[in-house]
């Protein structure tokens, strides 16, 4: 070859060549521009690490900072040297939000003996990171960087293990190696967090006993004191052991003599944290210490603010439901103004509404309405005001019962039922609540069309006010377009409130139409716009309620809705409720697929459709016999949409029974279902109908309610 004859034309030859082939990459990976050109090359397998580089590091210059952070540190994984280190340590200070250069950039300093440039960026994320994450990683690599310089470690060690919860950043200082090379107390202390973190129990019991009587022999006693540690050592004694007397005993006694050295806030965390194990525990000993457990959760929450206020006076309300309702309903009327988050209690007031309603207590439920109105949630509020005007709408609820607690001023009886009852309606509707099946129902005693609400019926509003992030936006629409879907997932559901609408519909468009190649997409898009619209503050349009309730499946939809005389948005309403169209979706039950059939219901279903080889992955066979099987069940149950739904989730003989002696209207039949898991089915396929039946049927909510409640 000619060209090994001259030293200096082969040189030229090797640049030119070299100079082609990065003009080429950059020509395939740069349509749209460096942007793009990166997401193309972080998508596609086949790159040799040389291409890939090329286009990460030319990303690097990208005016879109979550392009250019992500370019740089998948360029620190694969060169994290020359100007590849230089444009890191550059951009490594920039990014506040959600920094995921630095952490990567100090550990490779860490494992380079750069221990300058680690030490420089370590500084200057404790001085200026507020990303709690990326703090974590920087304390963990903090002790990484002193084990390396060979200095003591062990109390920036205490500091790592005893703040919060453990993850994988702690992950480093588990091998058997380190922890052998600690002194007793730390390496039990380390070893106990790993074992609860990982729920071994068993192990973490053992090694709690172990490291109590440990350090109450060494000059780390203020150990015990830390929440974490206490917290850990709680979940052991509660979950690993069945001495629950011993162990309870422990945490009282501990409660009842903590040193002085303890600062306030400190003496009463330690309090809280003690007095609520003791509770905790010897409420697993049984009835007979109920009234003990009940002083100890008192003193608990008499100790405790904020979360942890509301965290001990719920295992006080939950264990006095067991006791006496009302009792119950005294204690909530005396602390409802102390609740910290009243949604951290709307499980307790869902549970007394079911037990108040099922057991005809009708003036202890209005009585209940009266003690959380427009104190509890928003979501219970609703519930309860809507519950309570139908009470009085079918004279369940006297006048007697509601006008002596009400205060309406007109004169007449009926006058001022009527406005009782309506202004509960329109609690129910209009409040700021986020419940889609008490707004329908509302609606529809209010004779509000949905459709006539300017899309604010599903959401409700929020405090903060509203902004798009255009760079965001451009970052997760491209890793959606390319398909890297968990990228773009994971970013959206952190920064949703940031996404508009119209990019997260998009988006929600670009997960739907790969769907049928990778089943997972499908939910992964209903999640999207779901998160979206309980992110944001703004009307609903129908093209994001359109990807909040899609028709997938549509071919074998209307094939099987036709073939088995049901309405097409009630399989829609059934299919989304069940699976989120996930078609290979298996339940912890068993069930499976998009329909969720169990195979002994799937097997009678082939029996009487004459099927002897069936698949349940497949969508066509799985919506068929999930179609075949609600038909059945409307025609054994005389066309009752309500008590066919309720069997399709919990069986048609115990509906049945159900059912057998109720004398209520379906509305307030479904709130005495005993099974809350089919309480709550119900409402969600009602919801779900009347939204498909809106968007793509032209009906109105009110058509739909009276069709599934009659």
């Amino acid at each position: 070859m000619i060209f090994l004859k001259n030293k200096n034309s082969f040189s030229f030859f090797k640049i030119g060549l070299v100079i082609s082939i990065i003009f080429l990459n950059f020509s395939c990976y740069a349509q749209g521009g460096r942007e793009e050109g990166f997401v193309q090359a972080l998508a596609d397998p086949n790159l040799s690490t040389k291409e890939r580089l090329s286009a990460y590091t030319r990303a690097i210059q990208s005016k879109n900072p979550y392009i250019a952070e992500k370019a740089t540190y998948e360029s620190l994984v694969l060169n994290p040297s020359g100007a590849v280190l230089k444009a890191a340590k550059k951009l490594s200070t920039k990014f506040h939000e959600n920094n995921l250069i630095l952490p990567k950039l100090v550990e490779l300093h860490i494992e380079a003996g750069r221990i300058s440039d680690a030490q420089e960026l370590l500084e200057w994320s404790f001085q200026n990171t507020q990303n709690d994450a990326v703090l974590l990683c920087m304390q963990a690599l903090q002790v990484r960087l002193l084990m390396a310089e060979k200095k003591d470690f062990q109390k920036e060690l205490i500091v790592l293990f005893t703040e919060g919860d453990i993850g994988k950043e702690h992950a480093y200082f588990k091998s058997e190696v380190f922890l052998e090379s600690l002194p007793r107390d730390l390496a039990l202390l380390l070893r106990l967090r790993f074992a609860v973190y990982e729920r071994n129990y068993g192990f973490a019991y053992r090694t709690a006993e172990a490291f109590i009587e440990n350090i109450q022999q060494s000059e780390r006693k203020d150990l015990l004191y830390k929440r974490a540690i206490l917290s850990d050592i709680g979940k052991a004694f509660l979950y690993g052991s069945t001495d629950y007397e011993t162990n309870a005993s422990f945490f009282e006694t501990l409660a009842r003599t903590l040193p002085r050295s303890l600062d306030m806030a400190s003496h009463s965390e330690v309090a809280f944290m003690s007095y609520f194990y003791a509770a905790r525990i010897l409420e697993r000993s049984g009835s007979m210490y109920y009234e003990q457990v009940l002083s100890l959760y008192e003193l608990s929450w008499r100790e405790a603010i904020g979360a942890d206020f509301d965290n001990a006076l719920w295992y006080y309300l939950n264990l006095l439901e067991k006791i006496s309702l009302p009792r119950l309903i005294q204690k909530i009327k005396e602390t409802i103004f102390d609740w910290h988050d009243p949604s951290y209690f709307s499980d307790i007031l869902e549970r007394l509404s079911y037990r108040l309603l099922s057991s005809g207590e009708w003036q202890l439920f209005y009585e209940l309405y009266r003690i959380i109105e427009n104190q509890a949630d928003s979501e219970s509020q609703a519930r309860f005001a809507y519950l309570s005007a139908r009470l009085i709408q079918i004279g369940l609820l006297s006048a007697e019962d509601v006008l002596a607690q009400s205060s309406f001023a007109l004169e007449g009886e009926s006058e001022r039922l009527e406005e009782l009852v309506l202004s509960l309606f329109s609690k129910a509707f209009y409040e700021n609540h986020s419940s889609l099946y008490y707004r329908i129902l509302a609606a529809e005693k209010l004779d509000i069309p949905i459709e006539d609400t300017e899309g604010s019926f599903y959401s409700k509003k929020l405090t903060k006010k509203n902004t798009v992030n255009a760079a965001l936006e451009e970052a997760i629409l491209l890793y959606a377009k390319y398909g890297l879907y968990d990228l773009a997932y994971e970013i959206f559901l952190e920064h949703a409130s940031e996404i508009s609408f119209k990019t997260a519909s998009a988006v929600a468009e670009y997960f739907a139409k790969a769907g049928d190649e990778n089943g997972k997409l499908y939910p992964m898009s209903i999640r999207l716009a779901i998160r979206s619209v309980q992110s944001r503050d703004e009307a609903l349009q129908k093209d994001i309620l359109e990807k909040m309730y899609p028709r997938f499946f549509s071919e074998e939809v209307a094939e099987f809705a036709a073939a088995f005389s049901l309405e097409e948005y009630l399989i829609y309403a059934l299919i989304r409720s069940e699976s989120l169209f996930e078609k290979k979706v298996v339940s912890s039950a068993g069930a499976i697929g998009l329909a969720q059939l169990m195979k002994p219901t799937a097997g009678d279903i082939a029996r009487k459709l004459g099927l002897s080889d069936y698949d349940l992955g497949d969508a066509a066979t799985n919506i068929r016999f999930g179609t075949f099987y609600l038909r059945e069940l409307l025609d054994r149950l005389d066309g009752s949409a309500l008590l066919a739904l309720s069997s399709y989730n919990a069986g048609i003989t115990r509906v049945r029974n159900w059912a057998r002696n109720n004398q209520l209207p379906a509305d307030l039949f479904l709130e005495t279902i005993p099974f809350a898991e089919t309480r709550e089915y119900s409402k969600k396929i009602l919801s779900a109908a009347a939204l498909y039946a809106y968007l793509y049927y032209d009906l109105s909510s009110h058509e739909i309610v009276a069709a599934l409640l009659q």
